[in-house]
């Protein structure tokens, strides 16, 4: 957030999810939609254009995504 907003974002503001509710069958699912589970963290400007929100949790990507191949990063 720091680099890429030019902010700070206190710890307690992010939204943290992490993968010990996904399941064998929700990574099952997603192989048979075509795509993968990943960890990611995502930052973006709000809509007032002034803040920053932030979170970490499991997304489904599809398996065409560049960051679908990456492993033990």
């Amino acid at each position: 957030a720091g680099i890429a907003f030019h902010t700070r974002v206190k710890i307690g503001d992010v939204h943290r999810e992490g993968i010990t509710e996904v399941t064998a069958a929700d990574i099952a699912s997603a192989r048979r939609m075509g795509c993968t589970v990943k960890l990611l963290a995502i930052c973006e400007r709000a809509a007032d254009g002034r803040s920053v929100t932030a979170r970490v949790h499991p997304a489904m990507i599809p398996l065409s995504h560049p960051l679908a191949s990456v492993r033990e990063a």
